[in-house]
């Protein structure tokens, strides 16, 4: 998937170079996007790294939600809520994991994706 900054200026017209077999998405400055490495299922994902991707422009926030995936302990509180944070004017990346810790594994790293057509 191809993911760009949306140019967020009204009438103006971005094509971005994509081929006949992926489709762009336009994404608003200000959001973090937390993505893994594409895998079979969601069992294989649990020790794996998370990626936020930042695309920069103002304050933004995402609650990242973590269980074990095969059940119903989700309601006797078996769950972890990250909420990973980007604080525009200190340009900085924070993460806060609320809840059971045992649910968050492995590392989040942040990665700014700047607007290339600004």
């Amino acid at each position: 998937m191809d993911l760009y900054p949306c140019p967020g200026i009204k009438g103006l017209a971005v094509i971005p170079d994509a081929q006949k077999d992926s489709i762009p998405v336009f994404v608003r400055a200000g959001s973090v996007i937390p993505v893994k490495r594409p895998m079979q299922c969601s069992d294989q994902m649990k020790n794996e790294n998370t990626e936020a991707l930042i695309y920069p422009g103002c304050d933004a926030s995402f609650n990242l939600y973590e269980d074990l995936g095969d059940g119903y302990g989700y309601e006797s509180g078996e769950f972890s809520m990250t909420k990973l944070s980007w604080k525009e004017n200190e340009r900085a990346f924070s993460v806060e994991t609320s809840g059971d810790a045992r649910f968050r594994a492995g590392d989040i790293m942040a990665r700014v994706i700047e607007n290339k057509y600004q």
